[in-house]
């Protein structure tokens, strides 16, 4: 074997073990959603959607205290951020506080008036609270937004 050629081998190599090095931590990242997305509000300090997506993970994973705080830098860095507010509302409900999961439905109306799960989910939160009347008009509003759900809930609350 000439000298050159073996040069040529050793730089393949090293190419591929560099690339296979590189792959190794990639998949590090995306062995699963957490992983995933706290690499991207590393990498992204500064935009909304990786924290709010990582709150999403926490809260799915029942860390809603570490949920809250993601939610809550979603919304200080883009305050029309409806979903970080829809989020965070759902949360306020897992924990029983229906009264401030609906201040966070309400902007989330305010936001974006057509948002038929934000009707729904704040239906739910004065079925709760047992303001029946409330709550059927809001799953009537979801209804009429195309919430599957909200019909089956105003078909159900029907007087």
């Amino acid at each position: 074997m000439k000298p050159r050629d073996a040069y040529r081998i050793a730089g393949m190599m090293l190419v591929v073990a560099l690339a296979a090095g590189g792959s190794g931590f990639r998949n590090e990242v995306w062995k699963d959603e957490l992983s995933f997305w706290s690499d991207v509000v590393r990498k992204n300090p500064a935009k909304e959607r990786g924290y709010y997506n990582l709150g999403c993970v926490r809260a799915k994973q029942g860390d809603i205290a570490w949920a809250f705080d993601l939610f809550n830098k979603a919304i200080a860095i883009n305050p029309s951020y409806y979903e970080a507010y829809h989020q965070r509302g759902n949360a306020y409900d897992d924990l029983g506080k229906p009264a401030e999961a609906l201040r966070d439905y309400n902007t989330v109306i305010a936001i974006v008036p057509d948002y038929a799960e934000a009707y729904y989910d704040r239906g739910l939160s004065y079925e709760r609270m047992g303001i029946l009347e409330k709550a059927r008009a809001d799953y009537e509003r979801g209804c009429e937004r195309g919430s599957r759900r909200a019909c089956r809930e105003r078909a159900y609350l029907a007087p």
